[in-house]
Order: C-alpha cells, then sequence, then structure tokens
C-alpha cells in the first residue's frame, strides 16, 4: 500500500486502436460503441463494447448507434462482413438488421446468459435500418 505522501502517477489516456462512438444527448450518457478490423481476417470489422444506457433501452438510440458504425464500416471498402458478440437479450435486436447468429454458447457470458456470435454479410443502408426503430 502507498502511503499517503507518495507522489501519484498522472493517469494517461491511450488512443483507441479503432474508431468508438459515445452518444449523449444534452450531456447525458445514452449509449457508446465501437468497431475495429479483425485480428484474424482483413475483410471483417467486429463490433465491440457497444452498449446502451439500460433506462434508454427501446428508445431509437441503439439504432442510431448502430446504423452510425455499419455506415462508417461500409464506407471503408475492404470490409466484406461485420462480426460481434452479444447474449440472447440482444439478439433478435441485431437480427432486425440482417446479423445472423453462427454460434451460441449457453452461460458464456454467466450463468443465464448465454454468448451469441452473430454475423452480417453485407452492411446494411440507413434506408433498411430506419424500418427498424426498435
Amino acid at each position: 500500500m502507498a502511503s499517503k505522501n507518495a507522489p501519484v502517477s498522472k493517469p494517461s489516456l491511450m488512443p483507441l486502436p479503432a474508431p468508438y462512438l459515445v452518444l449523449q444527448q444534452e450531456g447525458a450518457l445514452l449509449g457508446c460503441g465501437g468497431w475495429a478490423p479483425s485480428k484474424t481476417d482483413p475483410q471483417t470489422a467486429v463490433l465491440c463494447w457497444k452498449m446502451i444506457a439500460r433506462e434508454q433501452h427501446r428508445a431509437g438510440f441503439g439504432r442510431v448507434l448502430l446504423t452510425e458504425r455499419l455506415n462508417r464500416i461500409a464506407a471503408v471498402s475492404n470490409f466484406s462482413r461485420v462480426l460481434l458478440s452479444t447474449s440472447q437479450h440482444s439478439e433478435t435486436f441485431f437480427g432486425k438488421f440482417g446479423f445472423t447468429t453462427v454460434r451460441r454458447q449457453a452461460n458464456g457470458y454467466a450463468l443465464g446468459m448465454d454468448l451469441v456470435d452473430m454475423v452480417l454479410t453485407s452492411s446494411v443502408p440507413e434506408s433498411r435500418a430506419a424500418e427498424h426503430p426498435n
């Protein structure tokens, strides 16, 4: 344990290796999420650390965040697939945007919370995503 008088090192921020978006409204954090190139397949983008504040679920913010990330991925011509890992609780949401389940691991995150891997083989244009408000 450090003594009370020991110098405290200054925290530093490390740059992210890929885009990460924060969704906010009037200063309130609504959600966040990013994407990165796959480490094993240069034609695959991976959605990462996606979350919407619990009290904001079913308000359309997940759609906004997902659509923006898919549009940005589509703008990079070398990606032909998008992968994500989620739980069974969000599987239907991503399915509305064309993601299909490729693997399910019962209790993969915790007891009662399955790990669900999903893939999208082509980007979803904004007009299609707008058809799915929740």
